[in-house]
């Protein structure tokens, strides 16, 4: 089965976990972890920049937070929109 044959399933699946939560990407075959704050970060897109930026204040400058989400806009976790791009179990 190809990609192309999987088009309505999502590249990324992610579930929670104590640490925080990890995401299953199968194009790659690769695990993602990711801590507390980018748990925040991810599940609760799409938000405003600047409620994301006002919550997360005490762990990452506005830089940060926007590199973090354009990162991961890039690798296609997010949508263009902010939205989380997975299957979320």
């Amino acid at each position: 089965m190809t990609r192309a044959d999987t088009l309505t399933v999502p590249r990324f699946v992610g579930r929670k976990e104590y640490f925080g939560s990890v995401f299953f990407d199968r194009d790659n075959h690769r695990i993602l972890p990711f801590d507390k704050a980018s748990t925040l970060l991810l599940w609760n897109a799409p938000c405003p920049r600047e409620e994301l930026h006002q919550a997360f204040r005490a762990i990452l400058t506005a830089e940060g937070t926007d590199q973090f989400l354009s990162r991961w806009t890039e690798a296609g976790l997010l949508t263009p929109q902010g939205a989380l791009n997975a299957r979320c179990l």
